[in-house]
């Protein structure tokens, strides 16, 4: 973590080594678990729950959608 020169309240952050090698395993866990919860609905279906989630996201503010 580093701290920003001008405002000490920006912080970067990154992944270590141990956090890049897990990438991989989280995706294919993130992967199994779309699949577990939504594999049974139709590909309409499953588009309607990902675009209500997207604006759950949307209206709360978050920065991300964790469908992707």
């Amino acid at each position: 973590m580093r701290t920003g020169d001008k405002d000490r309240r920006y912080q970067a952050l990154a992944l270590t080594g141990k956090g890049c090698a897990l990438v991989p395993r989280l995706a294919v866990l993130a992967d199994e678990n779309d699949d577990k919860f939504l594999g049974h609905l139709a590909a309409g279906e499953r588009q309607t729950v990902e675009t209500a989630m997207r604006d759950i996201v949307r209206r709360h503010s978050f920065k991300s959608v964790p469908i992707e």
